[in-house]
């Protein structure tokens, strides 16, 4: 629920206001809105989320750090593969509605991909994305988690990438060889697959398709 929680750490104080994702079906359990379209509801809800924050900034203690953690779309956000896997859509919330300075640092979850949305300025508005990869939308991207030094008007963070578990995509041609399944396992060879969720692509002529067999290409990713 959202809510504003001071924190005692070994340095001092810290506020730490939450707000959880925003899920339309909640408002249909009133009267109001009940028979609105989803886009009507959609800005209800971007509304509602931005008067909470709102309401949770009024509650700050002025002299204490303050963090706001939020699990939100927010606009200007580019979206990872998680987009490709979501059920219906987002309300998205204006970053106007985080870019308050009564927060030091705005901590963000949701969406996949690791991005600042505030360009600098204060607070930092930081999605760390995912701690691992999904799919092979995401093969290319680093994944970690953020740490951030926070005090009351002013926050430093720093990206820690993980060692996450790699998604490679393996592209063969084998269009111009005599011995297609040969080329196939020779290439495979050259690739260290170890502990990787593997794609392989594998381009050849018609011919050539009665000759390839999947089982020795499963069992040669597999002893790699």
């Amino acid at each position: 629920e959202e809510q504003v929680h001071r924190v005692e750490t070994r340095h001092g104080p810290v506020q730490v206001a939450t707000v959880p994702y925003p899920v339309r079906q909640r408002l249909l359990t009133h009267d109001e809105y009940r028979g609105l379209s989803i886009e009507a509801l959609d800005e209800a809800l971007k509304r509602i989320v931005t008067d909470n924050i709102e309401a949770l900034a009024k509650k700050l203690d002025t002299d204490v750090p303050a963090v706001l953690t939020a699990h939100l779309s927010v606009s200007g956000a580019t979206y990872g593969s998680e987009r490709s896997v979501m059920i219906g859509r987002d309300a998205v919330v204006l970053k106007s509605a985080l870019a308050d300075p009564a927060w030091d640092y705005v901590a963000l979850g949701h969406i996949h991909k690791q991005q600042e949305l505030n360009g600098g300025q204060k607070p930092p508005i930081v999605y760390p994305g995912s701690l691992e990869r999904i799919d092979f939308g995401e093969e290319g991207e680093r994944k970690g988690f953020v740490m951030a030094q926070v005090e009351r008007g002013h926050a430093e963070w720093e990206f820690i990438p993980v060692d996450a578990r790699r998604f490679l995509t393996i592209r063969l041609d084998v269009t111009g060889s005599d011995e297609p399944m040969m080329a196939i396992l020779d290439e495979l060879e050259q690739h260290n697959v170890t502990g990787a969720i593997v794609r392989l692509i594998i381009r050849a002529n018609e011919a050539q398709e009665i000759l390839i067999d999947d089982r020795p290409i499963r069992q040669a990713l597999r002893a790699s």
